[in-house]
């Protein structure tokens, strides 16, 4: 479906494009089994007192992605301090 939206971007006027672009996501998102975003996540740390996430997602239809790391400190390793 991608596909057809690239291959029709500048060929059609702008608002048709708009029209047709709005038709293929909606085509797209009425799929009742419409599951085209994996994540991927992993928590970690908690005995070392600093929690840590690692988070990534992307969508396999658009490639649209995003992906980040946090770290939370939560109590004081005594260990870390000698």
């Amino acid at each position: 479906m991608q596909k057809s939206v690239d291959e029709a971007y500048g060929v059609m006027s702008r608002e048709k494009f708009a029209e047709f672009e709005k038709e293929v996501a909606k085509a797209v998102l009425d799929k009742d089994d419409c599951q085209t975003f994996r994540e991927d996540y992993e928590i970690y740390g908690a005995n070392k007192g600093v929690v840590k996430v690692e988070y990534s997602g992307i969508c396999t239809v658009c490639n649209l992605s995003t992906s980040f790391t946090m770290e939370h400190p939560f109590w004081n390793n005594p260990t870390e301090s000698e």
